[in-house]
């Protein structure tokens, strides 16, 4: 019933989450597409075509610890191609101890077996995901 938006107009300012009070770590969380996003990814609209079939969305997140260091980076496709995946599992215990977990939102191809991510300014697909279930070990 209850699950945040996040939202990446660019990967200046990344959304993200931060404890308010010391360290911990995020053992997990569940990310999903919006329906906006899948929308516009499946069917296209006036701003964008729909994602072609060798087409992804990947998010990063990376971990900074309370001396803004960076502790590590995990990544995770909503797409990786046009089937909408549903709600996934997405394990960044990986980041170790963090104050604070940024996320930063990348499209591209898939081409020749090799990922390519797009060199626009701005996302050519609503870069909107939802966050569920976090799992925090303090």
């Amino acid at each position: 019933k209850n699950f945040a938006i996040c939202y990446v107009a660019t990967n200046e300012g990344a959304p993200s989450i931060e404890f308010s009070e010391g360290c911990g770590i995020i053992e997990s969380l569940y990310v999903l597409p919006t329906a906006y996003t899948n929308d516009v990814v499946q069917n296209g609209n006036d701003f964008s075509p729909a994602m072609p079939e060798n087409g992804y969305i990947r998010i990063t997140a990376t971990g900074i610890d309370e001396s803004g260091a960076v502790t590590g980076t995990s990544e995770h496709f909503l797409y990786d191609g046009r089937a909408a995946q549903g709600w996934k599992e997405w394990n960044i215990s990986n980041l170790g101890e963090v104050k604070r977990v940024e996320f930063r939102m990348y499209e591209g191809t898939t081409e020749g077996g090799k990922r390519v991510d797009s060199k626009a300014d701005y996302p050519t697909y609503p870069s909107y995901f939802a966050i569920d279930n976090i799992a925090i070990r303090k």
